[in-house]
C-alpha cells in the first residue's frame, strides 16, 4: 500500500462518499450515514485539536487511529451496527476529513482566536468537546446549505 499524506485526501473522502451508492446501504435511513460521519468528522477534528500545532500528515496513521477508534467503539457498544466493513468505510475518510477540516478551521483565524480555540476545546472533557465540534460542523453545514460533510472545504 503506497502512503499517502493528508494532502491527498480529497479523491479518497469523494470516493467514500458515494461508497454507499456500491454496496447495499446498511443504514436504514439515509441521516443515519449522514450522523455517522459528523460524528466522526467532530472525532478527527478532536485529534487534530489534541495534536496541534504538531499536526499528523501521514494518511496511513491516521487511518490506524480512526481504527483503533472503530474497535473502541464495536468493544463499547457492540451493537453499534450489524455491518462493521460498512461502518468502516464511512467512519474513517469521516474521521480523515474532520481532522483536514479542523485545521482548516483553525486557519480561518487570527493566532490569538486560533490560541483560544485550541485551549478551549482541549479545557473540556471528551464528551463536551465532541459535543461542540458536532454542533460546528452541524452549523457550518446549515450556515453553507450543503447536505454531507464532504462539500465543507
Amino acid at each position: 500500500m503506497e502512503r499517502g499524506t493528508l494532502d491527498t485526501l480529497p479523491s479518497q473522502t469523494e470516493s467514500a462518499e458515494t461508497a454507499h451508492d456500491t454496496v447495499e446501504d446498511p443504514f436504514i435511513f439515509p441521516q443515519d450515514r449522514g450522523r455517522l460521519t459528523i460524528v466522526a468528522a467532530a472525532r478527527g477534528m478532536y485529534a487534530m485539536f489534541l495534536d496541534y500545532p504538531h499536526l499528523e500528515h501521514d494518511q496511513d496513521v491516521l487511518q490506524g487511529r480512526a481504527q483503533q477508534l472503530i474497535e473502541y467503539h464495536l468493544r463499547l457498544w457492540p451493537e453499534i451496527t450489524n455491518d462493521v466493513p460498512a461502518y468502516t468505510r464511512l467512519f474513517t475518510p469521516a474521521f480523515l476529513f474532520g481532522y483536514r477540516l479542523g485545521n482548516a478551521t483553525l486557519q480561518e483565524v487570527n493566532a490569538e482566536e486560533r490560541e483560544t480555540m485550541v485551549q478551549g476545546v482541549r479545557s473540556m472533557d471528551n464528551a463536551a468537546a465532541l459535543i461542540f465540534l458536532d454542533q460546528i460542523i452541524r452549523d457550518r453545514m446549515q450556515e453553507m446549505s450543503v447536505k454531507t460533510i464532504y462539500e465543507l472545504l
